[in-house]
């Protein structure tokens, strides 16, 4: 019998719940949100599968749980984990970007260190089932290059998942030193949220990566173009586009439509949660495996975004 802990209750920690209702054996979920207005919406489902539902006013009690999801805003994602890791909380599925800066990043690293907590971070490219096809068919030491071409998403909001994804693809850790900015310009979203356009470009002996958002572009889905040494991959995920050339013949090899219903799915599966209540694992990164390129973000959010609140989140 599982207890759960649910931090943030906006659009992600709603479908979290939604996925906590699939679950057998969950006695209690407690939800924390400042916004009379989000928690509102506990009313509007049938959440009939989860024993019991208990609202919090704050979390000077939230202790002993067996997993504390923490889907919040950045800014305030510091002191929430470190309150609840103070209260003998030691498992944690939380969102990216995971803080606003290298500082608090690293004193939950060093928090976290000489004891038995695991922060798992959500990003959910490694559990869509393409990306994990392309990369068993990877060598270690092939050359290999990934493009991902769109609008105006966030160099930081979505980069960060691209980061993620070429590190997870081809094994090899990010030289920050190595990489560069180009055509950058700041905007806010529709969350009122600062972000960039523009290019980040890495290459590092045999690896090379291009990110390229523009704000000018029609269509903001992504577009992205994998190359290893015998085959390249077009893929269209929000479009369930998957091509595969082969480039020793120069000749499709495959062309299918992604199952997106699955995949989407999976982004809060029932899977991933089950495995870490009940199994103590995941396929996800831990918290300290993603400093590399969290620093990266980190870094740019110091130079573009100094003194500004409602950083990238």
């Amino acid at each position: 019998m599982k207890k759960i802990l649910l931090v943030g209750f906006g659009n992600l920690g709603f479908y979290y719940l939604k996925t906590i209702n699939n679950i057998k054996n969950i006695t209690q979920c407690d939800v924390y949100d400042k916004s009379k207005t989000n928690l509102k919406r506990i009313n509007k489902y049938n959440f009939s599968n989860i024993s019991k539902i208990k609202i919090l006013s704050n979390l000077e009690y939230a202790k002993n749980y067996d997993l504390c999801i923490v889907s919040t805003k950045s800014d305030v994602r510091f002191d929430i984990i470190k309150t609840l890791i103070n209260k003998k909380n030691t498992k944690f599925l939380t969102e990216k970007i995971l803080f606003t800066n290298y500082s608090d990043h690293k004193k939950i690293c060093n928090k976290i260190k000489s004891k038995k907590i695991k922060i798992w971070v959500n990003f959910n490219s490694r559990i869509q089932t393409w990306w994990q096809h392309i990369k068993k068919l990877n060598q270690l030491h092939e050359p290999i290059s990934l493009i991902v071409d769109g609008g105006n998403i966030g160099l930081c909001t979505s980069g960060i998942h691209i980061l993620d994804l070429f590190e997870y693809l081809t094994d090899h850790k990010i030289d920050r030193n190595k990489i560069s900015l180009q055509n950058i310009k700041s905007f806010v979203n529709k969350k009122l949220h600062h972000d960039l356009s523009g290019s980040i470009l890495y290459k590092n002996h045999n690896k090379s990566l291009f990110i390229n958002f523009q704000d000018n572009y029609k269509n903001n889905l992504p577009i992205f173009i994998f190359t290893n040494r015998s085959s390249r991959f077009i893929l269209q995920p929000n479009e369930g586009i998957f091509i595969k050339i082969n480039l020793l013949t120069n000749k499709i090899d495959k062309k299918t439509n992604l199952n997106i219903k699955e995949n989407l799915l999976s982004y809060y599966s029932k899977d991933l949660l089950e495995n870490i209540l009940f199994e103590n694992k995941c396929s996800l990164p831990l918290l300290e495996n993603t400093t590399n390129i969290h620093r990266i973000i980190y870094d740019i959010n110091a130079k573009f975004f100094a003194n500004k609140k409602n950083l990238p989140t």
